[in-house]
């Protein structure tokens, strides 16, 4: 019988690399920092690895990578961009902080969480007031490392609600909209010099991708364009300041061909408890007890072509999450069975307060295990 990871392996994964990742480039940064070496360090959101394959492919496009050194990383498990952007503040693993999707189970509270819509919109009131968030959110300490010493600069645009970041200590929290702005404030802080590390969060490639699709025109030329002004406002402040400058990324996205409609009416919720979370690429269930057998083959029969059913508990053991054991107080984020969609298929289940998915159709998607999904690049410049 086939081991979990021969199985994802069979079914076209990649398996993820955390010694060679996007946390361990941040992780580096950090302790480098401490060190007296000043960082910026620019997570941009959707910079997958193919995208810059396909820059430097390009005999006028590789110029925009002039004087940088370029590596491929791995992205984590799930590639969604709430559980990176959770690591990357907090240095641990999925399978430490347990924020494993963009919706998140949190019994504590007796609801599925969408944390950073749900923070700042539908259960505002109830999450940050009446409950204890601290129970969800996972303190952000590797970046409370990086601000031990020297002050942090944390830059995020507008739509982020500041209470889902966390309050840091020895930082200042600056919101910013639009490139040009995000670039501009980083090289007056960069100018300043009074920042021991500055760590910004830019979003728009993986917005682009989500609506054109990965391998669009569109997403070329905005990755190209977020390269074009790099060149133009921020190198050439960086030279002589003493900071040095890494860019990665939380993930790629993989184009999306099929997409599996799923809502509280269809047959696999008589299998489950609840309905499940996580994200399009990767959710996680319940089952009810003594069903496994049954969800299993209506799997088999109803989503062959679209999905595999995995046990958590041998994903977890396999080290997917980035450890081989999740502590017992927060395991029940990762759910009795993982549904892993299959390339270039997204799963979709209708919550009350989602848009059907018939109108809520994306030509691209992440949070699975593709290559595509899974290379990020980290760059660098000094």
């Amino acid at each position: 019988m086939p081991s979990v990871k021969q199985e994802l392996e069979r079914i076209g994964y990649v398996l993820p690399d955390y010694r060679n990742s996007n946390l361990s480039a941040i992780k580096g940064a950090v302790e480098r920092s401490r060190k007296g070496e000043k960082q910026v360090f620019i997570l941009a959101d959707g910079l997958g690895y193919n995208l810059i394959e396909r820059i430097l492919r390009g005999k006028e496009s590789r110029r925009l990578l002039q004087g940088a050194r370029v590596r491929r990383a791995s992205s984590l498990v799930p590639s969604s961009t709430l559980t990176v952007l959770t690591s990357m503040e907090t240095g641990q693993t999925p399978a430490e902080h347990g924020l494993v999707g963009w919706n998140v189970y949190a019994k504590e509270h007796g609801m599925i969480l969408m944390p950073y819509r749900d923070a700042a919109q539908i259960s505002r009131d109830f999450v940050l007031s009446r409950a204890h968030i601290s129970n969800v959110f996972a303190r952000p300490r590797l970046l409370m490392r990086a601000a031990a010493k020297r002050r942090l600069a944390y830059l995020y645009p507008e739509f982020i609600n500041k209470e889902t970041i966390g309050a840091l200590e020895n930082c200042d929290s600056i919101q910013y909209t639009g490139l040009p702005a995000m670039l501009l404030k980083i090289k007056e802080l960069v100018g300043k010099g009074a920042h021991g590390f500055i760590y910004a969060y830019y979003p728009d490639l993986d917005s682009v991708q989500h609506i054109y699709g990965p391998g669009s025109e569109a997403a070329l030329r905005s990755a190209m364009l977020f390269l074009r002004e790099l060149n133009e406002v921020l190198l050439p402040r960086l030279e002589g300041s003493g900071y040095h400058l890494t860019i990665t990324a939380d993930h790629g996205l993989t184009a999306i061909t099929r997409v599996v409609e799923i809502s509280g009416k269809s047959g696999i919720m008589r299998y489950l408890i609840a309905p499940p979370w996580g994200d399009s690429r990767m959710m996680y269930v319940n089952v009810q007890h003594g069903m496994e057998g049954a969800l299993r083959e209506h799997v088999r029969k109803r989503y062959a072509r679209d999905a595999a059913l995995f046990d958590t508990e041998e994903l977890i053991r396999s080290g997917i999450f980035g450890k081989k054991r999740v502590a017992e107080s927060i395991k029940y984020r990762f759910g009795t069975h993982v549904l892993l969609a299959r390339p270039h298929v997204k799963l979709y289940y209708e919550y009350p307060y989602t848009r059907p998915a018939k109108r809520f159709r994306m030509l691209g998607s992440h949070s699975g295990m593709s290559a595509e999904e899974m290379a990020v690049p980290v760059v660098s410049y000094s």
